[in-house]
């Protein structure tokens, strides 16, 4: 998988990034969670998030929410997230990442 980025001095052609970026859904988040201020909100959670898919800024997607988010390869990825809500219970909300790289065990 190729990943284009803005060139900084000390990057090395050699090694991967070790951020890069992935689609996550969201599966089954309530409705009032599906605006795009909360997503980027809780996909902050996860990392720097760069981008809402199309689908779900159109409505199109509301029942698993996708979007963009930079993640470190380095870290554990989480299966999902914890909420908590105001005046409410906590809740969980479930995570799948799409389309993940393949992490080279001899550089991370």
């Amino acid at each position: 998988m190729w990943y284009i980025r803005k060139w900084a001095p000390g990057i090395r052609a050699q090694k991967p990034p070790p951020e890069v970026p992935i689609w996550v859904k969201f599966i089954e988040l309530t409705l009032e969670y599906v605006s795009g201020r909360v997503l980027m909100r809780l996909a902050s959670k996860l990392g720097k998030p760069l981008w809402i898919d199309q689908s779900t800024r159109l409505g199109q997607r509301l029942g698993y929410p996708k979007v963009l988010v930079e993640m470190t390869v380095d870290e554990e990825f989480p299966n999902e997230l914890k909420l908590v809500p105001n005046r409410n219970p906590a809740m969980f909300v479930q995570l799948k990442y799409c389309n993940m790289p393949a992490i080279c065990q001899k550089c991370h």
